[in-house]
């Protein structure tokens, strides 16, 4: 976790420091909407789009394998409970 927290500085800091020296004026089309910008700041914001499409794409498979673990240890649960009843009730048949 560390790790990706000092990744996603520097990653921050290069971004930035890289928008800030390409100040070239560019002219691009979006949806039908002209955007004037900075070539720094776009490209900036193209990789920020890119990252945030891939953590959307990233959270179905997560979430499910998490409810995936989630049933299998409620199961577990279950079992162990089942067990330890027939355990408990066997043991009290004895007496």
């Amino acid at each position: 976790m560390l790790i990706s927290l000092v990744l996603a500085v520097i990653v921050g800091v290069l971004a930035a420091y890289f928008a800030s020296n390409n100040i070239t004026p560019m002219q691009i089309n979006l949806i039908g909407y002209p955007v004037h910008q900075t070539s720094g700041i776009l490209i900036v914001s193209a990789l920020g789009l890119g990252v945030l499409l891939g953590i959307l794409f990233m959270l179905p498979p997560l979430i499910g394998s998490n409810w995936s673990l989630m049933r299998h240890r409620r199961r577990m649960q279950d079992w162990q409970d089942a067990v330890g009843r027939k355990y408990t009730e066997g043991e009290s048949g004895k007496e």
